[in-house]
């Protein structure tokens, strides 16, 4: 993506990342996503949950429900913003292929 000049660090303006730099990113971010998608399997953590405590103790593990559920929702937020960063270095790539043609 182009990158505006740095006089502070010296890099000159229309800097692009190669290509290969873009698609090891992606791999990357694709591959924290499979691992949160396999974290987040909600039905593995419920059946779980439910094993442990029991149906008959749920009122009282309502706690843990909770901090389950939080669990749940911080996932789902970074699988979201790696999913919008994934997106980003697509974007990024193409503009690099398209500019180094």
């Amino acid at each position: 993506m182009y990158r505006t000049y740095d006089e502070t660090n010296g890099i000159p303006p229309r800097l692009y990342r190669h290509p290969e730099e873009i698609k090891t990113d992606i791999k990357e971010i694709s591959q924290r996503i499979s691992e949160i998608n396999e974290m987040l399997n909600i039905r593995e953590l419920l059946a779980d949950f439910l094993l442990d405590d029991g149906v008959e103790n749920l009122r009282s593990s309502s706690g843990k429900l909770s901090e389950l559920l939080t669990y749940a929702l911080e996932a789902l937020d970074e699988l979201k913003a790696l999913n919008e960063t994934l997106e980003e270095l697509k974007d990024e790539l193409v503009e690099s292929v398209a500019i180094m043609r």
